[in-house]
């Protein structure tokens, strides 16, 4: 049972594709078996659609189509690449503009609609990516790239090798004429011209004291990138050229706008880089050019754009126009490997050997370069077969052929396949002249299927148009003021009234050794005094012997010294309110002061004690402080602790008690001291 219904395609591209592989007998091979026909069915059968051949476009020489980025030399008016490239960009405008009709869907044909194919990646990619940008029509831009092949990225690494090394003057030549130091081809002629065995580093500061201009500009950016590189991650250094300092724009203004990807993808780079290694430049460049990442696109998503795609990236996608570009002899396979492999019984590549000149080679050796190239073929075959039908209502078939081209090279690439099978579909060909930019008139086949529809007025199309950008755009965005941290109470800045820094005193400052011993001791009676309350009277001195006995065993000595004191300082009628039951003990704080400090602390115990509030500081380090003083960090804390309390509980008359344990002494601070604006 075989497939044969077609739920794509409507019957124009299926004729083609019927006849093609019935007719031309080179192109079965890998596709149709021996003595078997292909027919498809449309199940679009009264779709209208079409199939056009545009005429090889024909130079004077071959040139190399291989190039990963069109050079920006003056091309031949005879080069054909450019030529097909600014023939399909005003197509696709011509269309978008005048809202041509997809008629089987009844509607103008959209960017996405439309899927560009090559055989293989090239110059004609770029091409077409910058001609459908030129003429403002919406383009993804090419679906892969070597990142290091793309002029954006060289220059970059330019950059940053001339940074690393200023005196390799062919990599500072590269970097002065790049788009981020801006100099002219004439200008570096004119600094490098008759300088004998000067660097060209020292050449440029000559130039730019003495004669200023660009090379003073080109200078001072390029000192400044210097000086920084040595201090900054390379994505960050990176970035910051791009950025601030203005080379995204310059990029972009000299190379078109689809150098934003690749620059985007090297940024990407340079941050994937900083995850495992040391952050330097060198080592970044030196991992780089290792290996170097591709840049690739879904294209699967469209996101309203025309899609640019070789044949076997498209395995398993459609659309509703197709241009097939590269199908003349120029489209074919890359130059073969210097060797064949030889097969084993299943067929599987089992040893190498050197494929050698036709005449020179052992019969073994033609043998496998004969199933080497049947192989080629078949694959060949198989991916014209893709090409055709990728296409749902409209496909169009168009390449080049160089100058050495043959009769029998254009008679048996892809172009001449589809011609010979659209030939033999005569009468239902139709002609019409066709005048390339620049080219010769040649003559379209067109085959035709389907009722035709009147074509909607002009205009209905959608052309790109940019947005005016705002004015803010090139400005640097504002320094944001960062995220303060919390202080503690006791660390917070100067927080007293006027006219009391003559009553508050400095802590006198304690050795390491006696603030450790301090700082146990402080703790052990803060444990003592958050617990005890809870438990009955009689029993509280056995608790805390208990409780020191497990908690702070370095203390055995000083246990009973320690009980006495808690027990002593819980018996002080004024802060009976403070061990009551409605007391809260070690109660966290947290808000802000009238000037936006955030506050974080703890206070000993607090109580809502009627219309007051009372909260309790325990200081166990310190003697009491002298008789018309008190400590200025106690006071900033408690200032502190009171104007957080007062705004999450207003109307409420805010009191501290400061109890110094050793005595115990107790200093009850008033609001008039803890909030003087307020008091």
């Amino acid at each position: 049972t075989t497939l044969a219904r077609s739920f794509r395609s409507v019957p124009a591209v299926l004729k083609l594709v019927d006849g093609l592989f019935e007719k031309v007998p080179e192109a079965r091979a890998g596709v149709v078996g021996e003595g078997e026909v292909l027919r498809h069915e449309p199940h679009r059968a009264d779709d209208p659609g079409a199939v056009e051949l545009w005429p090889l476009l024909c130079g004077s020489g071959d040139g190399d189509d291989r190039e990963p980025w069109p050079l920006p030399l003056p091309r031949r008016p005879t080069d054909p690449q450019p030529q097909l490239a600014e023939l399909v960009a005003r197509t696709i405008r011509g269309w978008l503009e005048r809202g041509e009709l997809l008629e089987s869907r009844g509607r103008p044909i959209r960017p996405d609609d439309i899927l560009i194919l090559v055989r293989r990646r090239g110059v004609i990619q770029e091409l077409v990516v910058r001609q459908l940008r030129r003429h403002g029509v919406p383009v993804a831009g090419v679906d892969r790239m070597r990142l290091e092949e793309h002029i954006a990225v060289r220059d970059l690494l330019a950059i940053g090798h001339a940074v690393l090394l200023p005196e390799d003057d062919y990599t500072l030549a590269c970097a002065l004429v790049g788009p981020l130091l801006g100099l002219s081809h004439a200008e570096l002629h004119e600094l490098a011209a008759e300088r004998g065995s000067e660097r060209l580093f020292s050449r440029l500061r000559t130039f730019a004291r003495t004669r200023g201009g660009a090379f003073a500009e080109a200078l001072a950016r390029f000192e400044r990138w210097r000086a920084r590189a040595d201090y900054v991650p390379p994505y960050e250094w990176y970035a910051w050229i791009l950025g601030a300092e203005g080379g995204r724009r310059r990029i972009l203004e000299r190379l078109g706008v689809d150098a934003a990807e690749p620059v985007e993808a090297f940024l990407a780079e340079a941050l994937l880089f900083e995850e495992g290694h040391a952050s330097s430049l060198q080592g970044f460049l030196h991992w780089f050019e290792l290996g170097a990442g591709e840049l690739a696109r879904d294209p699967e998503k469209g996101g309203g754009t025309v899609r640019v795609t070789t044949v076997h990236g498209a395995k398993g996608l459609e659309a509703p126009v197709v241009f097939l570009l590269d199908a003349g002899p120029r489209g074919t396979p890359p130059e073969r490997s210097p060797l064949v492999w030889s097969r084993d019984g299943r067929g599987r590549p089992h040893l190498p050997f050197a494929r050698r000149r036709k005449d020179g080679r052992p019969q073994a050796v033609a043998r496998w370069v004969a199933e080497d190239e049947r192989m080629r073929a078949e694959e060949e075959n198989r991916l014209l077969y893709v090409a055709l039908t990728r296409a749902a209502d409209r496909l169009i078939v168009a390449g080049w052929a160089g100058g050495r081209a043959t009769e029998a090279d254009i008679d048996g690439c892809w172009h001449g396949f589809v011609r010979r099978a659209l030939e033999g579909l005569a009468p239902d060909i139709a002609r019409r002249p066709l005048e390339p930019p620049g080219g010769e008139r040649g003559e379209v086949l067109e085959l035709r299927t389907g009722p035709r529809r009147p074509p909607r007025p002009a205009g209905g199309g959608a052309r790109a148009v940019l947005p005016v950008l705002p004015d803010w755009i090139a400005r640097p965005a504002p320094v944001e003021a960062g995220l303060q941290s919390p202080c503690a109470p006791t660390r917070l800045p100067e927080l007293i009234g006027e006219g009391a820094e003559e009553e508050a005193e400095e802590l006198p400052p304690v050795s390491d050794a006696a603030a450790r011993e301090a700082r146990r001791r402080g703790l052990a009676v803060h444990a003592l005094l958050e617990h005890l309350p809870a438990v009955e009277p009689a029993r509280r001195r056995d608790v805390a012997r208990r409780l020191l006995d497990v908690g702070f065993p370095e203390l055995a000595a000083q246990a009973e010294a320690l009980v006495d004191e808690v027990l002593r300082v819980m018996e002080l009628p004024e802060l009976a309110p403070a061990f009551g039951p409605q007391a809260r003990a070690e109660q966290p704080v947290a808000g802000r002061l009238r000037d936006g400090t955030p506050v974080l602390g703890r206070i000993d115990r607090f109580v809502l004690d009627g219309g007051r509030i009372l909260l309790v500081d325990f200081k166990t380090h310190r003697t009491p402080p002298s008789r018309g003083a008190f400590p200025q960090p106690v006071l900033r804390q408690m200032r502190a602790y009171a104007e957080v309390l007062a705004g999450v509980f207003p109307g409420r008359r805010v009191e501290a008690a400061v109890v110094w344990t050793a005595g115990p002494e107790v200093t009850f601070l008033g609001p008039e001291q803890l909030l003087p604006e307020r008091g």
